[in-house]
C-alpha cells in the first residue's frame, strides 16, 4: 500500500489527475480482501459483490495510472509548432 501510495503522490505533484484512484484500487483482489478484513469502514461491499466488481474498478484504476504517466511524461512534448513540423500533417 505504501508503495502505491507513494507512485500516486509522486504522479500527482508532477500533475497528474488521479483523484479517483485509491491505492487499495491497485491491489490484487486477494490483498484489497486483506485490507478490508484488516480496515473493515473502508468498504460495505459482500464478499460475493467484490469478487464481481473489484476487477473492474481496479483495471479502471490501473488504466488512469497509464493514461496520466503517458500524459505527464510524453504527450507535454508535443507543442502545435512540432506537430506543425511532422510530415504528412496538413
Amino acid at each position: 500500500m505504501t508503495q502505491y501510495e507513494e507512485l500516486i503522490n509522486f504522479l500527482k505533484v508532477n500533475g497528474a489527475h488521479l483523484n479517483t484512484v485509491r491505492p487499495e484500487y491497485l491491489l490484487s483482489i486477494s490483498d484489497y480482501s486483506k485490507f478490508l478484513k484488516l480496515n473493515p469502514r473502508e468498504e460495505n461491499m459482500k464478499p460475493k459483490t467484490i469478487d464481481r466488481i473489484f476487477p473492474y474498478i481496479s483495471m479502471d484504476a490501473w488504466m488512469t495510472v497509464f493514461y496520466q504517466i503517458l500524459r505527464i511524461y510524453f504527450l507535454n512534448r508535443v507543442t502545435g509548432k512540432s506537430f506543425k513540423s511532422l510530415p504528412g500533417v496538413p
